[in-house]
């Protein structure tokens, strides 16, 4: 095939050849963009002989074209017919343009191996096309799910040898926790790969591996759910932290136990009134209690600070718990704290509480019923 495309000058560019190539990986990138358009509809028949059309038309009676022009006009004149054969099907051409029965007229005249030289220079091009735009489109789907390691060099050296579907793992030193493997898919009589589903389980530290820590079950997340999660939720709800999506208008929360549910879980969890209940002062500032509420929508444990008579009593951190069934808090340290007890040693908690509509007494005995539930 070397000899077959090279020229007399090695400045001189196969320029039909090259027009034929340029034709090529358009439509290449079209069957990516667009899988579901069919190969052989009729609009795409007509854009391919139009281009053939004029080729044969630039070239056909030009002076001075190289061995190499010449063989590619050939080509061009015979994938001409063929299209030809297709928009206006006969008994005849569908005989006449049988492979089989092609081939072997074509090795009879002796431009057999002309056509395959040039149907092979012409399938490398198509699809090294859709490789290098099937890894630009599942890039694209990657990071817009929250996937930010560069992904390009691993689906590069998998995609080169695999058919119809693979997987791999992602590794974020950001979520080590997170134990997830990635799925792909060609989607069914099409070149087109797709974002098929996502697995993660916990990988616990070892510290909890030393302390026997039950390890969550494997989870799977549809990239094409109306949750849409992103790697980062998707990290949090595999570490047993709730994560809140807004669904046709509705707040849904959703945690390990619940996100491979049939149906859309409906914990009656309202953040805000939640959040209200205690005195945190980053509540007084608007711009303090978005970024709260995001926080722990998304699945984070915020750091705050009590505050009884405009006076900071303690700063912990808070997060919402993984049954939905409220708040809990932390110290430092990330260990459980009763924020009930740390009030207590506060002489303005009685004041606190009725302003509020609380008392101590219904505060320590949901701490206990939160402590249950936990353990």
């Amino acid at each position: 095939m070397d000899e077959l495309f090279n020229t007399v000058d090695a400045k001189q560019v196969n320029r039909i050849s090259d027009a034929i190539q340029i034709f090529t990986e358009q439509e290449a990138k079209h069957k990516i963009e667009y899988p579901t358009d069919q190969r052989s509809d009729r609009h795409s028949l007509e854009l391919r002989k139009n281009h053939f059309e004029s080729i044969i038309k630039r070239y056909d009676k030009q002076k001075g074209l190289t061995p190499d022009e010449k063989q590619s006009l050939r080509y061009a004149r015979h994938e001409l017919r063929r299209t030809n054969a297709k928009l206006q099907p006969t008994v005849f051409k569908s005989i006449l343009y049988n492979r089989i029965i092609n081939r072997l007229i074509n090795a009879i005249l002796g431009t057999q191996r002309n056509f395959s030289a040039h149907d092979e220079l012409f399938s490398t091009k198509e699809q090294n096309t859709f490789l290098e735009n099937n890894i630009l489109k599942l890039l694209k789907s990657l990071k817009k799910r929250g996937f930010q390691l560069n992904m390009e060099g691993p689906l590069r050296r998998i995609m080169v040898h695999v058919h119809d579907e693979f997987s791999m793992r992602y590794l974020d030193p950001k979520y080590p926790e997170a134990d997830c493997v990635l799925y792909f898919k060609k989607i069914p009589g099409t070149e087109a790969f797709y974002f098929k589903k996502i697995d993660v389980a916990y990988h616990p530290d070892l510290e909890s591996i030393i302390k026997n820590d039950p390890k969550t079950p494997r989870l799977t997340f549809n990239p094409l759910d109306k949750a849409k999660f992103t790697f980062p939720e998707i990290a949090k709800i595999t570490s047993q932290h709730p994560v809140m999506k807004v669904i046709d208008g509705r707040e849904y929360w959703f945690t390990a136990r619940n996100v491979n549910s049939p149906s859309l879980p409906n914990a009656p969890f309202d953040l805000e009134k939640e959040l209200t209940r205690w005195p945190i002062a980053e509540l007084d500032n608007p711009s303090q209690k978005d970024a709260l509420m995001n926080g722990l929508q998304s699945g984070n444990h915020r750091d705050i600070s009590f505050k009884i008579n405009d006076e900071k009593i303690e700063k912990m951190r808070v997060g919402v718990r993984a049954d939905i069934g409220g708040l809990v808090f932390y110290n430092k340290s990330g260990q459980v704290i009763d924020a009930y007890s740390r009030l207590e040693k506060n002489p303005n908690l009685e004041r606190w509480a009725k302003k509020f509509d609380n008392n101590l007494q219904q505060g320590q005995e949901k701490t206990k019923r939160q402590r249950t539930r936990i353990s």
